[in-house]
């Protein structure tokens, strides 16, 4: 961790860290990304990476004074009766499932024993050997991984012995170098699940094929354009790999104009849910339902 800064951990290096992976004859190779402060232009550039904690009538003032929203605003007093415990914006930049559920699994082991920080680091770990894995995995050279895995062990290292405090957990999923690290090590994980399960994967993405190395082929293509990439927005294919992948469960409530009560699902299927996120159209924030609830 940075000793000037002890809140943030340290990130020394070039601001082209996070990469973006292209094929040559030679195999893969990394073709450095500029890394920004901000995505997109206008207010959007000002938005934090995880905002801080509200309430749901920052998003029930938004849909206020139009008969249109009626529908919406039934749901969301559905939702605030569901969510006592709060609402945090995450930032729209194709990332803000992967923020929110990533910063909703570490604020959730902030408060278990280290014990649940510990199996957590375990199963990253298992994770960097399968992504630098030659023959088993995606075979990405140690060199070009390990500052981004040791980024992640880093903050779940602080968990772990009781140095982060919420306050600081916050500070740097806002640090955009180091969030974005986070996230790109954790989209390498989905890419991983994904791979290792082709066929469960196959008819979501449209693949029909009996043969197992075009299977394969057309699976890895997949997660090179859809996955990996940094500012992808992330489908329901790759939910259910990462949320498989880190075997920590999300339960997504839906806010639509569709009649009815308020929907939601559960990811992956039968885990009892450890981080809440609401779903409007496009984006994903985190919400919080009452202590021990």
């Amino acid at each position: 961790w940075n000793r000037a800064n002890p809140t943030l951990l340290s990130k020394n290096r070039l601001s082209v860290s996070l990469f973006q992976w292209q094929r040559n004859d030679h195999g893969r190779r990394l073709t450095p990304l500029a890394l920004r402060g901000g995505f997109g232009d206008g207010e959007e550039e000002e938005v934090q990476c995880v905002g801080t904690m509200g309430t749901l009538e920052t998003v029930e003032r938004q849909f206020e004074g139009s008969d249109d929203n009626a529908v919406i605003m039934q749901k969301i007093q559905q939702l605030k009766e569901m969510y006592p415990g709060g609402y945090r914006r995450v930032k729209g930049d194709g990332n803000c499932f992967l923020r929110g559920y990533v910063f909703g699994i570490f604020e959730g082991l902030l408060g278990k024993a280290s014990t649940e920080a510990s199996g957590f680091k375990g199963i990253l770990t298992a994770y960097f050997f399968l992504i630098t894995d030659k023959n088993k995995g995606l075979g990405y050279s140690v060199g070009a991984i390990e500052d981004f895995y040791n980024d992640i062990q880093n903050l779940v290292c602080r968990i772990e012995d009781g140095s982060m405090t919420p306050s600081m957990l916050e500070d740097n999923f806002n640090e955009v170098t180091l969030s974005n690290a986070v996230i790109f090590f954790c989209r390498l994980v989905c890419s991983c699940y994904i791979q290792q399960h082709p066929e469960h994967f196959a008819p979501f993405l449209g693949i029909d094929t009996e043969d197992e190395a075009k299977l394969a082929k057309e699976v890895k293509q997949y997660c090179l354009r859809e996955v990996e990439p940094l500012d992808r927005e992330v489908d329901q294919e790759q939910v259910i790999a990462l949320t498989s992948a880190l075997k920590t469960g999300v339960r997504v409530q839906y806010l639509d104009r569709s009649p009815g009560p308020l929907n939601h699902h559960d990811f992956p299927h039968g885990e009892p849910p450890s981080v809440h996120l609401l779903y409007r159209p496009g984006h994903y924030d985190l919400i919080y339902p009452a202590v021990g609830g």
